[in-house]
C-alpha cells in the first residue's frame, strides 16, 4: 500500500515554473500549490449570499401564489354578490327580502375582513380602476365624472380583482 502511494507521487508531473510566478496546476506539488491558500471564507459568504437570495426568491414566489390564488376564490365569489343584487329586485316578499340583504351584507363584511375593498364610484373616472361601458350626455355631472355604477369593481393589495363598469359623463 505504501509503494502504491509512492508510485502516484512519482506519476504526477514535474512543474517548470519559477516561484514567482504561479502556474495554477493542479498535477505537481511545487512551491506554487503552496502559494496558493485556499479562501475558505470568501467561499462561504458566497454560498450565504447565495442561499439568502434563494430563500427571498422562495418567499417572494409563494407569496406570489397565494395572492393569486386568494384573488381566483374572490373572482369566484363576486358572481354571487351580483346575485343577490338582481335577487333584491325580483323578491317581492318583504321577509325574504330582508334576509337576502343581511346575507349579502354578511358576503361583504367578510370580505373586507380578507382585505377586498370595493372600488369608490364617486367623482372622477380612472381607467385603471373603472371601465366605461356608456357614455352620458344629458346628465348635470362634469365631464369626466362618474354618472352611474352598474357593477362593482372590488380591489385586493392594489390588485384590481374586478374593474368596476359605469356610465361616464362625456
Amino acid at each position: 500500500m505504501a509503494e502504491e502511494k509512492d508510485n502516484k507521487k512519482d506519476e504526477q508531473k514535474e512543474c517548470n515554473c519559477s516561484k514567482e510566478e504561479k502556474c495554477g496546476c493542479n498535477d505537481c506539488n511545487c512551491a506554487c500549490e503552496e502559494e496558493k491558500s485556499p479562501n475558505y471564507l470568501d467561499d462561504l459568504l458566497r454560498l450565504q449570499a447565495e442561499f439568502d437570495n434563494y430563500r427571498k426568491r422562495t418567499i417572494k414566489s409563494l407569496d406570489s401564489a397565494r395572492q393569486e390564488g386568494f384573488v381566483q376564490a374572490i373572482t369566484g365569489v363576486i358572481p354571487a354578490l351580483d346575485s343577490f343584487k338582481k335577487a333584491s329586485e325580483l323578491i317581492k316578499d318583504k321577509d325574504t327580502l330582508k334576509g337576502v340583504h343581511l346575507i349579502e351584507k354578511e358576503l361583504n363584511r367578510s370580505l373586507e375582513n380578507l382585505g377586498v375593498k370595493k372600488i369608490p364610484c364617486k367623482g372622477e373616472f380612472d381607467p385603471n380602476l373603472h371601465n366605461a361601458v356608456a357614455v352620458d350626455e344629458k346628465s348635470d355631472f362634469p365631464s369626466g365624472h362618474i354618472v352611474k355604477e352598474l357593477t362593482p369593481g372590488y380591489i385586493y393589495e392594489d390588485k384590481v380583482v374586478r374593474f368596476a363598469q359605469v356610465i361616464v359623463k362625456k
